[in-house]
């Protein structure tokens, strides 16, 4: 029997339960590809069950993302402190070919098309991670449909509905 989980992120390397949740204002913004998420937690296996709000704050332009990257990449680029992260070493690779077209194409890449060095779409994020100082970035990928929320307590600092964006259990 096959169980299928709609709007799940599923992983063997996790044992908590997650979810997270933003409001509809920015929701609309995520699925557009107009915004990034920056999380102020990374789902572990040390973490027990996770209710992750996202408030209208965390969301970031990518134009910003784009322009905060290529800025901290000219100031670190000859920083012996990151140089020997993989990720770092890719972004080198090919940081004169990332325009922002194709930052954003690479971004979005979730089938890794987009020929772009040895960059893929995970060392993109990782850099993200690192220069936004968030402890992980989300884009929108296979966002399907609103999961329920009515069961919720709306947090402050969340404007319109709340949605489920993401979510995270063992399999």
């Amino acid at each position: 029997m096959k169980t299928i989980r709609r709007n799940t992120f599923e992983t063997n390397s996790s044992s908590c339960h997650c979810m997270t949740i933003c409001g509809d204002d920015k929701l609309k913004e995520y699925k557009d590809h107009k915004v990034i998420a920056l999380s102020p937690y990374c789902i572990n296996s040390d973490d027990g069950p996770l209710e992750i709000v996202l408030t209208d704050d965390k969301f970031i332009p990518l134009e910003e993302a784009y322009d905060k990257l290529i800025k901290w990449h000219a100031d670190h680029k000859d920083d012996t402190s990151v140089n020997d992260r993989y990720w770092f070493k890719t972004l080198n690779e090919v940081i004169d070919q990332l325009t922002f077209e194709k930052f954003v194409e690479k971004l979005y890449d979730h089938n890794d098309d987009i020929e772009l060095g040895n960059l893929d779409q995970y060392e993109l994020i990782d850099c993200l991670e690192s220069v936004l100082d968030a402890n992980q970035v989300l884009v929108s990928g296979s966002y399907k449909d609103p999961l329920d929320t009515s069961a919720i307590e709306k947090p402050k600092g969340i404007k319109g509905e709340m949605v489920i964006i993401s979510t995270e259990v063992e399999c």
